[in-house]
């Protein structure tokens, strides 16, 4: 931690960040969930998050510049540019989904890392924590579809916040069948995190999948 306060950054000159996550907490909790956190060095093209992945930690920028890059079929997409202050990977706090981007350093960086599984048990003892984390989780879920939604993209940008709000939140477990062929569904899914598959039937009966849909697409 000396280290990494010691150093100058050229993207830390202007005001600190208000982060709501922890400004929400008292200080006596906010202090419990920053012990969580462990200081890693990221060379220049290293990556700290790797799109596919298990997402085993939620992660704070210290020092450096980091790229979200999605990689799509028709190449690489550059999602954000994160300085200081930024917080990332903390959708794995919430879903068992892959990672739906790399998070990759631009130049020499350092970030703090909270192991999903130190903040699970630290939510239990502390549920303003778990409280809190959820309610930041589901509103950064919120603004990333607002932001990347390809069918959201379609809307005014004042209106998307409004047509997002008539979705309804619904978890479904691995395997779950979310739309079933030849039955009438009544209902639009907008995916906000893990993936789907989209499965047919081939000319011999065979089941074969037609598409894998991610955060941001539709069913």
């Amino acid at each position: 931690l000396a280290k990494a306060l010691g150093e100058r950054d050229r993207l830390a000159d202007g005001p600190v960040p208000r982060l709501p996550l922890f400004s929400e907490l008292p200080p006596a909790v906010l202090q419990k969930l920053l012990m969580t956190f462990q200081l890693r060095e990221v060379a220049t093209g290293g990556f700290v998050v790797c799109q596919g992945e298990e997402g085993l930690d939620a992660f704070l920028s210290v020092r450096g510049a980091l790229n979200v890059v999605r990689e799509r079929d028709d190449g690489p997409v550059l999602l954000a540019v994160l300085g200081p202050g930024a917080l990332f990977g903390e959708m794995s706090l919430v879903s068992n989904g892959p990672r739906a981007a790399s998070v990759v350093a631009l130049e020499p960086a350092q970030v703090f890392a909270a192991p999903r599984q130190v903040l699970a048990a630290l939510a239990t003892k502390e549920p303003s924590i778990g409280r809190t984390l959820g309610e930041f989780c589901h509103q950064r879920m919120i603004a990333n579809l607002i932001r990347h939604s390809t069918i959201l993209s379609a809307v005014e940008p004042a209106r998307r916040g409004e047509l997002i709000s008539h979705f309804t939140p619904k978890t479904f477990p691995i395997d779950a069948v979310m739309v079933r062929q030849g039955e009438e569904s009544g209902r639009l899914f907008l995916i906000a995190s893990g993936s789907v598959e989209v499965r047919g039937t081939d000319a011999e009966g065979d089941s074969v999948v037609l598409a894998q849909l991610g955060a941001g697409d539709v069913v």
